[in-house]
């Protein structure tokens, strides 16, 4: 899915100052903490995202990339939890998603998601007719990040608790920044 629309494309790669910029310019700026895991080290995997090839990942609210949202009040939080979700040896990217990004809040995408899969869904395991299309939209869009990426959504946003997440299905549709931070112990 993400290869059909593009999604796979390379980020904007920027500067520390050009990423601040682009923040203060009001696009959502976001971090991403990758802990070294199979061999490969956090740094490695943060480049890999950077220029090379994009890997999605699994998650409670579908596929996609996970990052947590950091806003003026929540900064050092959101940081901090994506620092120590490096660990030793991790990275965190830094990030913003771009101003013409196509991004849906979680809630409202569920709400088309009822809409449109759900009744797939129940026509599926209950072995009704579907068309190769309902078909396609049912087994796909089972993954609410694969339903989003179906649908053109560059990113969806998960405001659950005192943290905000934003899923990144496209990363062309963001910037980031080329110099890494470190993780914490």
């Amino acid at each position: 899915i993400c290869e059909m629309q593009g999604y796979t494309a390379k980020p904007q790669v920027v500067s520390e100052t050009e990423l601040n910029t682009f923040a203060a310019r009001g696009e959502v700026e976001l971090c991403r903490g990758i802990m070294s895991a199979g061999g490969r080290t956090g740094e490695d995997m943060c480049k890999q995202f950077q220029d090379g090839m994009l890997y999605v990942g699994s998650g409670v609210y579908g596929n996609g990339t996970y990052c947590v949202v950091v806003t003026p009040e929540s900064r050092e939080g959101a940081l901090k939890m994506a620092q120590q979700y490096a660990g030793g040896g991790g990275s965190v990217l830094r990030m913003t998603l771009k101003a013409d990004a196509r991004v849906i809040t979680y809630d409202d995408l569920r709400t088309e998601w009822d809409k449109e899969v759900k009744p797939l869904l129940k026509a599926k395991y209950g072995r009704q007719p579907l068309t190769p299309e309902q078909r396609i939209m049912a087994d796909l869009g089972e993954d609410w990040g694969h339903y989003a990426a179906m649908k053109g959504y560059d990113a969806y946003m998960c405001q659950r608790g005192d943290v905000d997440y934003c899923v990144v299905l496209n990363r062309s549709a963001c910037r980031v920044q080329k110099s890494l931070l470190p993780g914490l112990w």
